[in-house]
């Protein structure tokens, strides 16, 4: 239980840094070049790592498939991400972000599995607060904020991420954790950061150089943390991480003044129930 505590924490203070940092790196050189520095500070980590472990029998079949897929719901959904930050607040989009636990229990209901009525309940709950959210007048607006975009794109992010955080459960049981973490990366150099330099438009500001390493560095620990703390309680870990839905909403008034209206509030604070709700059940 102790490691469990020590790892969902750990996690959800480690997504809080990186969502907070990236919010404010692609204000300074864009989105694409975002994604492609933290893609490439994951590889350089995790590559070694991997092929430490060597390359899994089971590749070859339907793992190596279903790991594409997972890489691919995990580098869309970061793209998307960094989009909806760069025209939505972070108070907003971060509980939005985090019902990516809900969709998960989503797509293992539709893969058979049976949920609990008060499961079902906190599935609603987090889509009421959804709708609340994305419905909420900006009483404070940031320059170029567009809140409708913003809680759509992060919203169609959760749904990647739900579905990779799916498959990441799956693929655990049969693929080394190495592999697991390195493939989303080892795509994102492949499709976002290769073409980028090869165009001349990786660029890196020395503002903008340790906000990517920091929130490349943050996001492979998150993919480390939680299957660790995993093996001894999945439901305390998931509760726990799911709490940076409540932490980096915080961190963002405290560092940069990012207010947010009475409704945003409420369709938040419905979020961070729903979420929190559904772990604690799972």
């Amino acid at each position: 239980m102790t490691a469990a505590i020590i790892c969902g924490l750990a996690a959800s203070v480690l997504i809080s840094m990186s969502l907070l940092s990236s919010s404010r790196s692609i204000r300074m050189i864009g989105n694409f070049p975002v994604l492609a520095w933290v893609m490439l500070v994951g590889l350089v980590v995790t590559l070694p790592w991997a092929l430490a472990d060597g390359v899994p029998p089971s590749l070859a079949g339907v793992d190596g498939a279903l790991l594409l897929l997972m890489a691919v719901c995990q580098v869309g959904g970061y793209l998307l991400v960094f989009v909806a930050l760069k025209v939505g607040k972070v108070g907003v989009i971060t509980p939005i972000l985090a019902t990516e636990g809900a969709v998960g229990a989503v797509f293992a209901m539709l893969a058979g599995e049976r949920l609990a009525t008060a499961a079902l309940v906190m599935l609603a709950i987090t889509v009421v607060g959804v709708v609340v959210a994305g419905a909420a007048n900006d009483p404070f607006p940031i320059e170029g904020e567009r809140p409708v975009l913003a809680v759509v794109l992060a919203l169609v992010a959760a749904l990647a991420w739900g579905l990779n955080l799916y498959l990441m459960g799956r693929l655990s049981t049969s693929l080394p954790v190495s592999w697991i973490v390195m493939a989303p990366r080892l795509l994102g150099v492949l499709v976002i950061a290769l073409p980028l330099l090869l165009a001349g438009r990786l660029t890196l500001t020395r503002q903008a150089a340790p906000l990517v390493l920091l929130s490349g560095l943050a996001e492979v620990g998150v993919n480390v943390l939680i299957p660790l703390g995993a093996r001894t309680s999945i439901a305390v870990t998931d509760v726990l991480v799911a709490q940076y839905a409540v932490i980096t909403p915080i961190a963002a008034w405290l560092l940069f003044r990012e207010s947010l209206g009475r409704q945003q509030i409420v369709g938040a604070t419905l979020l961070v129930i729903g979420v929190s709700g559904l772990a604690l059940l799972h």
